[in-house]
């Protein structure tokens, strides 16, 4: 909560996201936003993006655990499947 005088810019956590680019096997690409995947060793995320083209990754967002950094608000996987 504010107090009367306090601008919310000044309490914003600078870092409220963290990207990492990542490989997946093929089988990410049946993903569908909403859909809630485990990530051996990562965590839990949740798709937002999915798969719909070679040059375009899938987005998933990291469903806390307790575990993460407090400051974090979201992490964001970038999924690519091009092995090229």
């Amino acid at each position: 909560m504010l107090e009367e005088g306090e601008d919310f810019i000044d309490v914003l956590n600078p870092c409220t996201e963290k990207g990492t680019a990542a490989l997946g096997d093929s089988n990410v690409r049946n993903l569908k936003r909403g859909d809630v995947l485990q990530l051996e060793r990562k965590g839990c995320f949740r798709c937002d993006v999915p798969y719909l083209r070679a040059s375009k990754p899938i987005v998933l967002f990291a469903i806390p655990d307790g575990r993460q950094q407090a400051g974090l608000k979201r992490k964001i996987c970038s999924v690519s499947t091009d092995l090229h």
